[in-house]
């Protein structure tokens, strides 16, 4: 999967993560531009993408997510599902 088809796949869960359905993600998003964006938040994203993509998030993995482009770039680092 390239980073478009990716973050196709992702919008709807960070829409329900943040709850932010009016919001445009793009991979300049930044973890600080979302207010929604707090450690509880990240944690169910976290669940949401490990269940929808079949992959478990590193603890390396999880400390460096400072934004979209992040979650991508590991999300296309693991074996797809």
């Amino acid at each position: 999967m390239n980073q478009k088809e990716i973050l196709a796949r992702l919008t709807p869960i960070l829409e329900d993560t943040f709850d932010a359905t009016n919001y445009e993600f793009t991979l300049d998003t930044a973890r600080d531009d979302i207010e929604e964006w707090d450690s509880l938040a990240q944690v169910r994203l976290f669940l949401a993408v490990e269940m929808d993509f079949g992959f478990k998030f590193d603890l390396d993995d999880m400390e460096n997510i400072d934004g979209i482009s992040d979650l991508i770039d590991i999300i296309s680092a693991k074996p797809s599902s």
